[in-house]
């Protein structure tokens, strides 16, 4: 085991180099993002649909929680979605007061197909890696994703 001072370094170096590098992904994603993002289709909206689509059901008060935004914002957002079919809008059974907020089929498709291509620009960058390279770049990614949902289920 290395010693306190040794660990709390590596730890900090770690912390240094997600925060340098995480950043410079989102932007290579953003860009192949905005090159096939339907038209149309605000950066904004998009954001909600990616939302969506890992937390299908939510409420208004939730996606505007998690986004970071009020209330009348994400709602002017869900308005322009749900017009054009990518979101739907239902009242809770449980509790007439909610709105819960679900991707549609065609929802579903646009995020998908927009996904793969950001996952392309990624796959191009990973490209000129070993395949040990890769390995190792998908095991911290597994064990960062673990560290995430042990800190989720301790909140």
């Amino acid at each position: 085991m290395q010693p306190f001072e040794k660990r709390n370094k590596s730890v900090e170096d770690a912390a240094i180099r997600l925060v340098e590098t995480i950043p410079r992904i989102m932007g290579l994603m953003r860009d192949e993002i905005r090159k096939h993002r339907p038209t149309g289709l605000s950066e904004a909206q998009f954001r909600v649909l990616v939302f969506l689509g890992r937390a299908d059901g939510i409420s208004l008060s939730e996606l505007a929680d998690d986004l970071g935004t009020g209330l009348p914002t994400v709602s002017k957002l869900i308005d322009g979605l749900v017009t054009r079919n990518l979101v739907n809008r239902e009242v809770c059974p449980e509790d007439r007061r909610r709105v819960r907020l679900a991707l549609t089929k065609v929802g579903k498709e646009i995020l998908h197909n927009v996904m793969e291509y950001a996952k392309g620009g990624v796959v191009r960058m990973l490209a000129d890696l070993s395949a040990e390279e890769t390995s190792v770049v998908s095991r911290a990614l597994i064990i960062l994703e673990e560290a995430l949902e042990n800190r989720k289920t301790q909140l």
